[in-house]
């Protein structure tokens, strides 16, 4: 499924960043996916019926902390 509804969005500006976003469906749920100049993800964003979680990655290769907002 991912495959089959995977779209390339071109940049877009995200907090001041330029990024480049592709959009795909996960079983059955809409994701955007925004990557840095260096390819790895600095956010995605799911959108459900139950809300939309927005997840920010940064620090790769450091200790994971999670907290709720």
């Amino acid at each position: 499924e991912v495959k089959d509804t995977a779209q390339d969005l071109g940049m877009q500006t995200v907090d001041g960043q330029s990024l480049h976003a592709y959009s795909f469906t996960a079983k059955g749920t809409p994701v955007t996916l925004y990557l840095g100049a260096d390819s790895l993800p600095v956010e995605s964003v799911t959108k459900s019926s139950r809300g939309t979680v927005t997840v920010k990655y940064s620090k790769y290769n450091q200790p994971i902390d999670i907290e709720a907002q």
